[in-house]
């Protein structure tokens, strides 16, 4: 089994993380144009679309994803 290097791991990650934040952000900003305050009902909802639906769309993407002199495989 061949293992990432850390240069490789920092790849994948980056290409997970700027995606994530970047919907934070644009969420954020929506959220706070539209008025919306973030109190109990809206919050768990979030958080439970981002971990539930957001997160394995990008996830598939960075599996996907063929990055420079590798890529990621799932073998079953």
């Amino acid at each position: 089994m061949n293992d990432l290097t850390y240069f490789e791991s920092l790849k994948v990650s980056w290409f997970v993380y700027w995606r994530t934040y970047l919907f934070s952000f644009l969420l954020g900003l929506i959220t706070a144009k539209a008025g919306i305050r973030m109190d109990e009902p809206f919050q768990p909802i979030l958080v439970a679309l981002g971990v539930f639906v957001i997160m394995p769309i990008f996830l598939r993407l960075a599996v996907r994803k063929h990055y420079d002199g590798f890529r990621l495989q799932v073998v079953r």
